[in-house]
């Protein structure tokens, strides 16, 4: 979803598995075209190490929401 006017530009259907959101997600972002800086807001569902990492590995800034209440 777009941040400023809220527009969905894409989705991908598929089981609601606990990580196939993530790994959609990582998959638009790796579709998205080389251009200036990039970011990603996300919830606290989205606080893993490696989907943080991938983000990192795409050239992609994650803003994600902490979760204090999961430990690690």
């Amino acid at each position: 979803m777009e941040n400023r006017n809220g527009l969905i530009i894409n989705a991908k259907p598929g089981l609601a598995t606990g990580t196939a959101e993530r790994k959609a997600t990582l998959d638009m972002l790796a579709e998205l075209p080389d251009s200036k800086a990039k970011t990603v807001g996300e919830d606290k569902n989205y606080d893993i190490r490696a989907f943080v990492e991938s983000c990192r590995e795409l050239s992609i800034t994650p803003h994600v929401a902490q979760n204090h209440k999961r430990p690690g």
